[in-house]
């Protein structure tokens, strides 16, 4: 029963009007009422992902740009490279609702980004994944990645923390206290993209340009974004002779 009714309450909720068409009501500061209808709602599900109005428009997202200058603005997210807002309950939700400002990243899904250009802690120093926002220095561009080559990879910060930091995983090695399969030293346990069944892969594989592994597991570097915040857990897919990186979210979803 709930199978069916549910589907069909989420197509009338839009078009459920306020019992009373009071003007009063509807001219409060925090209600919004919805174009060619003489429904109106609380501002505070504008632009929330439910559609509330019949025609939709509390979820255009050019509708609700004047709600960033609001004192209710703690209820919103402030999309910085388009300037407008969004519904806080959109924030971490696994889909951008802010325009991305390169492949797979979102301000409202990764918020601590602009931070994390700006400061960055010590053990992030030389692990691999840029940072810090390039600044000049000597008339070079100097980020938190610059003059790393004596700087060891696999270290205290970087070991075992499911990234890998070192170009052929290696921090990453003999890091599972109870392991699906035994390897030797120096392999890594892969999916095989062939069998789809546990295999051991040489760290002398990883990261050589040919795909041994389900998802290209073995070849990060083919789905991996300079910034740290972005680089874990894509899946790569061949397309039309194309290759795709998918995030987890989009993994399963008979599309």
């Amino acid at each position: 029963m709930h199978l069916y009714v549910v589907p069909t309450y989420k197509q009338l909720w839009a078009c459920k009007a306020i019992i009373r068409n009071d003007s009063i009501l509807c001219n409060r500061s925090k209600m919004y009422q919805c174009d060619n209808s003489s429904k109106c709602i609380s501002i505070y599900r504008l632009n929330d992902n439910v559609r509330d109005c019949p025609y939709n428009d509390d979820e255009q997202l050019t509708m609700v740009n004047s709600t960033c200058k609001l004192d209710y603005f703690k209820n919103y997210f402030k999309c910085k490279k388009e300037n407008r807002c969004i519904s806080r309950h959109l924030v971490g939700n696994g889909i951008c609702d802010c325009t991305e400002h390169e492949p797979g990243l979102c301000e409202d899904e990764n918020p601590d980004y602009d931070l994390s250009r700006k400061k960055v802690s010590f053990q992030t120093i030389c692990d691999g994944f840029t940072e810090l926002l390039p600044i000049i220095i000597d008339g070079q561009n100097q980020t938190d990645e610059t003059e790393c080559e004596q700087w060891s990879c696999n270290n205290t910060y970087t070991h075992c923390n499911s990234l890998w930091n070192c170009f052929d995983g290696a921090d990453e090695i003999d890091c599972d206290r109870s392991p699906t399969i035994n390897c030797p030293l120096y392999h890594h346990i892969r999916i095989s993209s062939n069998t789809t069944q546990f295999m051991c892969l040489p760290i002398e594989k990883a990261n050589n340009g040919q795909i041994d592994c389900l998802g290209g597991t073995d070849e990060p570097k083919l789905c991996r974004s300079h910034d740290h915040i972005l680089s874990s857990g894509y899946f790569y897919c061949e397309q039309n002779n194309k290759g795709i990186c998918l995030s987890p979210s989009y993994l399963c979803e008979h599309e």
